[in-house]
């Protein structure tokens, strides 16, 4: 549709990105590199971290230098600013 056109991604553009889960397969997930720390050059932001135990909240944003941090995911997903989510957390949650 045209209103869904308006955003789409060009080449320069940079994929923003929030996390939901910040526990143990979280962790692993920056342990091996899947995503980028914020201090280097690439193409995806990681805007909001969020759990439901603030000091995996507290955590994650320290590590990964998050914009925002949170334990509310629907307002997280109801951000306009969020062009994608990575759910990490066990089977029985999603």
């Amino acid at each position: 549709t045209a209103r869904s056109a308006s955003r789409v991604l060009g080449a320069n553009d940079r994929i923003r990105l929030g996390f939901i889960g910040c526990g143990m397969q979280f962790q692993d997930l920056l342990r091996r590199g899947f995503f980028p720390r914020r201090d280097r050059q690439h193409d995806i932001d990681l805007v909001e971290v969020c759990d439901v135990w603030q000091p995996r909240v507290d955590n994650a944003k320290t590590k990964t230098g998050a914009e925002r941090a949170g334990r509310d995911y629907e307002a997280l997903l109801a951000k306009s600013d969020i062009d994608g989510v990575v759910i990490v957390v066990p089977d029985h949650l999603h």
